[in-house]
C-alpha cells in the first residue's frame, strides 16, 4: 500500500493509480481521446472507492415491524 489512503484496498489503489497516470497523459497531450480515457478511469475509481468504502450496509434502513 502507498500513502494515498491507508483505507484503500489494492483494487481501489490500482484504479486510482490508473486514473492518475491517464490524467497526466491527457494533460500532457491535450487529446480528447486521452481525456475520455482518464474520465472513464476516474469513474471506475470513484465507483470502487465509494461502493466499497462509504456505501451503507444493507442492514441500514431496514425496519422491523
Amino acid at each position: 500500500m502507498s500513502i494515498i489512503d491507508d483505507q484503500m484496498n489494492a483494487e481501489q489503489e490500482r484504479a486510482f493509480l490508473a486514473w492518475r497516470d491517464l490524467r497526466s497523459k491527457a494533460l500532457e497531450t491535450g487529446d480528447k481521446t486521452d481525456a475520455h480515457a482518464a474520465g472513464k478511469a476516474f469513474a471506475s475509481f470513484f465507483y470502487l472507492y465509494v461502493a466499497n468504502t462509504y456505501r451503507p450496509s444493507s442492514a441500514i434502513g431496514r425496519h422491523t415491524l
